[in-house]
């Protein structure tokens, strides 16, 4: 395995000891972890880095540190760009790390048009997207039905 900062793949052991300091709590690294150019895309990019041990390492990730999965699913993606021989079970594997529901309107268009996710995977986020701009427009409906009706002017009846 190569030494720390030599621009060779990183040592697991180094990993966890990085995935250590970054999840104490008010880490500075936890932000870095969270930014979505970070470790995980630096980890995703080592070709030696088996599916097996990738998946381990994210599930390692409380999920408190993962309200958002987009750089989850970044992490993932270049995963799967370095990684192009995965067998389809291996790649279903990968992708089950990302929930399609914690990812920001940006990520989910991004995965949507991505070749490199299994077509299950895209197929969950046009439908959560969908969901989503359902139940937006079911809102504005309501609201839109309260606003007419505050609007309405009420007419008193006449008595002869």
């Amino acid at each position: 395995m190569a030494k720390k900062g030599s621009g060779g793949y990183f040592g697991y052991q180094e990993i966890w000891h990085d995935l250590i300091l970054i999840f104490r709590p008010k880490s500075k690294l936890h932000a870095l972890w969270n930014h979505p150019v970070s470790h995980k895309t630096k980890v995703a990019s080592d070709r030696n880095l088996t599916h097996t041990v990738f998946t381990v390492l994210s599930r390692s990730i409380p999920d408190a540190a993962r309200p958002v999965h987009d750089a989850i699913y970044g992490a993932v993606d270049v995963y799967l760009k370095e990684h192009p021989t995965l067998t389809e079970v291996e790649r279903k594997k990968v992708c089950e790390l990302i929930d399609v529901k914690k990812l920001s309107a940006d990520a989910s268009i991004h995965a949507a048009q991505n070749d490199r996710l299994l077509l299950r995977m895209v197929v969950q986020i046009l439908f959560h997207e969908q969901v989503q701009a359902t139940a937006v427009i079911k809102e504005a409906a309501r609201g839109n039905r309260a606003l007419e009706q505050d609007w309405e002017i009420k007419m008193p009846l006449r008595s002869k």
